[in-house]
């Protein structure tokens, strides 16, 4: 209930008293379910966040490389705290400009099978991973990414979902800036097209399609 609590607390930004909640958790949680419980596991995980929120980034760092550690050695490979204790650990390391120590994680993810491609958020670790192949100026590999985790979307979704349109215009972004205009035309004029026909009215959509005028 206190973890609960304390995502809840983080959801609406108030991050020092969520910090002192799952402390609280985290601290009772070691007592007695010990370090090897999915429980304990899941709440090393949120506290991280919560820690890189607070400025807390080097403790933030050792907790969420602790919770990867203890998934890894005491839950099934299959179980949604090891990909999540991955996950915790990249994004820690993305927000903190260490962009090849995440892709090493994210890779991981993938490589391992650590998530099934059937599963929703699949799409997203490839667009992740295209993200962080930008960012360590691996273009022609982001490229890749992107048009998979594009591809994968459509296969799950549609080609007409809000979720498979927002990494369209990421996407298209990506072309213009790395002089593909031809391309990225070609795929905003889809985009406005299924916008205007579906009557989607999305703020993120809109506010991308601004941003690419």
């Amino acid at each position: 209930v206190k973890v609960n609590l304390g995502l809840n607390l983080s959801f609406v930004n108030r991050n020092e008293e969520a910090l002192k909640v799952l402390s609280e958790a985290y601290e009772k949680q070691q007592e007695k379910l010990g370090l090897e419980h999915d429980s304990t596991i899941h709440t090393q995980q949120v506290l991280a966040r919560v820690l890189v929120k607070t400025g807390h980034v080097d403790e933030a760092i050792a907790l969420a490389e602790l919770s990867m550690q203890n998934a890894n050695k005491y839950l099934d490979k299959n179980h949604p705290e090891v990909v999540g204790s991955f996950y915790t650990l990249a994004m820690i390391y993305k927000n903190n400009n260490q962009y090849q120590k995440a892709l090493e994680l994210v890779l991981r993810i993938k490589n391992e099978n650590l998530l099934a491609t059937s599963e929703p958020n699949y799409p997203i670790l490839l667009r992740l991973i295209a993200q962080l192949y930008v960012a360590t100026d691996k273009l022609d590999l982001a490229n890749t990414y992107y048009q998979d985790s594009i591809t994968r979307m459509i296969q799950l979704y549609s080609v007409k979902h809000v979720r498979t349109l927002i990494i369209q215009l990421e996407y298209a972004g990506f072309l213009l800036k790395h002089k593909q205009e031809n391309k990225a035309n070609a795929l905003l004029t889809q985009i406005k097209k299924i916008v205007s026909t579906e009557k989607i009215d999305n703020p993120k959509i809109k506010e991308l399609l601004a941003d690419l005028q």
